[in-house]
């Protein structure tokens, strides 16, 4: 299969996620509204990405007073680490808008041109420039939280657990209080080697995984524990151990199969980290199946108890 091949089945791919976010009964009144007249600021940051911000709404009582500091979540996409944007969320960030929490949707830099831990600095990076931007944003830095998918998910985890990546910026980075994760990988070596050795196809995990490091695990088996966030819990930091988690995963996801979410929910737990594992008995690694009304109440009801004052 050829590389545009392989990009037009990530788009194809990212286009069936997001209706399924939008057709959960939270989400759906904001998402039947145009995101042209949401509004949207993006910004440039990080060395040249892009992030599309949303502003909470205010409520009739807000809007006499005027804004006050909201919570902002962090949003990370997919797409296998070489696909996948910012705008992917869109539909997602208008359901937070109406839940009251703003949020930022970030790209980072994608593979194969970009290899490990680029990605990883972007997100971090995007975080800490979330927290240096507070005022003008009109957000509460303190009250942070994320929501990433499949490969954003890593990401975010890797964020939240703040693993060792290279700082590019001379600021602290703030807590996350809480993530939510939908099918994220979390050990890339055990994920490396149960997976099938065809590098064929556009959902081939060694197919991904080899354009991320350029090397499978077993040439290059120091920097994959690097990059699996179940490798970074016994060395939590002090912020990290504060942080709730919420894992989502399909019982039928044959991408990243749901082991690796109980694995890393089990070791959190181990280390007497808040963490809730969510199994959707019909999903798969795209949508969440028959309970898309639990999960959709699921993840309102996580961020409004993690996020209060």
């Amino acid at each position: 299969m050829s590389e545009y091949s392989v990009r037009r089945f990530a788009r194809r791919r990212t286009a069936v996620i997001f209706p399924l976010l939008a057709s959960l009964p939270l989400m759906m009144a904001s998402s039947q509204v145009s995101a042209q007249t949401q509004p949207w600021q993006t910004f440039t940051a990080c060395g040249g990405l892009q992030f599309d911000f949303l502003p909470a709404a205010a409520n009739g009582a807000q809007a006499e007073a005027g804004p006050s500091p909201a919570p902002l979540v962090l949003v990370v996409h997919g797409g296998g680490w070489s696909s996948g944007s910012r705008s992917d969320y869109h539909g997602l960030q208008m359901w937070l808008r109406q839940q009251g929490l703003a949020s930022l949707s970030i790209d980072y830099r994608l593979a194969p041109a970009a290899k490990f831990p680029a990605q990883a600095e972007d997100t971090r990076c995007a975080l800490q420039w979330v927290q240096q931007q507070a005022q003008a944003l009109g957000i509460q830095p303190e009250r942070l939280a994320g929501f990433g998918i499949s490969a954003g998910a890593h990401l975010l985890a890797l964020t939240a657990l703040a693993a060792p990546a290279a700082q590019r910026l001379p600021v602290k980075q703030a807590a996350l209080r809480c993530v939510v994760l939908h099918g994220a990988p979390t050990d890339l070596i055990a994920w490396w080697r149960s997976s099938p050795d065809d590098l064929s196809g556009p959902m081939s995990q060694r197919r991904m995984l080899m354009q991320l490091f350029g090397q499978g695990a077993d040439q290059a088996e120091a920097a994959y524990r690097v990059a699996s966030p179940l490798y970074h819990i016994n060395k939590l930091s002090s912020h990290a151990a504060g942080t709730r988690w919420l894992l989502l995963h399909g019982e039928q996801d044959v991408t990243v199969p749901v082991q690796q979410a109980q694995q890393f929910a089990e070791a959190l737990r181990a280390a007497g980290v808040d963490a809730d594992l969510m199994r959707l008995p019909d999903a798969g690694h795209v949508g969440f199946g028959s309970v898309e009304r639990q999960v959709a109440t699921r993840i309102s009801h996580f961020y409004q108890k993690c996020l209060k004052k």
